[in-house]
């Protein structure tokens, strides 16, 4: 099972079915099982979980008439954590859905601003608001994702704003000399970052990069709270479009360094398909080290 940290950080699963969905007997199983992935995940920073009103959703989400539910982190919180640590983030709300298969109940996971449910006979039309570079838009503007659902896979979809473009690129890796935007240096897999407030970007990728990468592509981009950092994460694969995902993490102080360690649910591909999320996928955990100053 995923940790809450993962949770947040599970990106745009409404492209396809998790690669490995859990089963369970009942909503209320599901339910209990996601609060306890909740708190543990709490108790690993010292804090307990505080759930709201609102957490548990109760809606029809394939049309088969047994009721499903959204579980929502944005009603879920670690309440005493000695600093900011919640389970929505920028890129939006990371959610649970228990939705009904033959025999019991599968879960989902996604990350979104917003969902909209349409019914109108057989499978509701749901609609998802998503951060504006899945499709190809600014970061801080949104689009629509808009999905049907049969059982638990995901059968129908469209762009309503536009399908994602191939690189979520800056126009250059270097800032004009009035940029007043502080620039520091990072090595991450061997290749020279650069991060400027609220985003990192690739300033010398490595060897292997070339043609994947190039100066100028941004990696991750999100927002700092103290020395926590929250936001989407690029995964890269030639001749595919990138792949978000969500990821959260803070700064490290090493024995004469310090570090950035962001930690998120990766994309599984099949081809450029993105299948499902994974804290064993190779992009779930990103390490900024030697982090200086220019």
């Amino acid at each position: 099972m995923r940790s809450a940290h993962a949770l947040a950080a599970g990106m745009l699963a409404a492209l396809a079915a998790p690669a490995s969905a859990e089963t369970y007997l009942s909503v209320a199983a599901a339910t209990d099982a996601y609060r306890t992935e909740l708190a543990k995940s709490c108790s690993e920073v010292g804090s307990t979980l505080d759930v709201r009103p609102g957490f548990v959703r109760e809606v029809d989400l394939n049309g088969d008439g047994v009721p499903d539910a959204i579980l929502s982190t944005r009603y879920a919180d670690c309440a005493t954590a000695p600093a900011p640590f919640a389970f929505s983030g920028s890129s939006g709300e990371a959610a649970r859905w228990v939705v009904s298969v033959p025999g019991g109940f599968e879960t989902l996971e996604f990350v979104y601003q917003k969902v909209e449910i349409e019914r109108s006979g057989g499978a509701p039309r749901i609609t998802l608001s998503l951060p504006g570079g899945i499709c190809g838009l600014g970061a801080l503007d949104r689009c629509r994702h808009v999905i049907q659902l049969d059982g638990s896979r995901v059968v129908a979809s469209a762009w309503s704003d536009g399908q994602a473009r191939p690189e979520p690129t800056k126009a250059t890796a270097s800032p004009a000399a009035s940029d007043p935007v502080p620039v520091m240096t990072a090595d991450h897999n061997g290749s020279v970052m650069e991060i400027r407030d609220d985003r990192i970007l690739y300033a010398e990728p490595k060897a292997s990069l070339r043609g994947v990468v190039k100066p100028g592509t941004v990696l991750v981009e999100g927002k700092w709270t103290g020395d926590r950092f929250a936001g989407t994460a690029y995964a890269f694969k030639k001749g595919c479009p990138p792949a978000s995902y969500a990821v959260s993490g803070a700064k490290v102080e090493r024995p004469g360094q310090l570090d950035l360690v962001l930690r998120g649910a990766g994309p599984i591909r099949k081809g450029c398909e993105v299948v499902g999320y994974s804290d064993r996928s190779p992009h779930a955990r990103l390490v900024f080290e030697k982090i200086m100053s220019e």
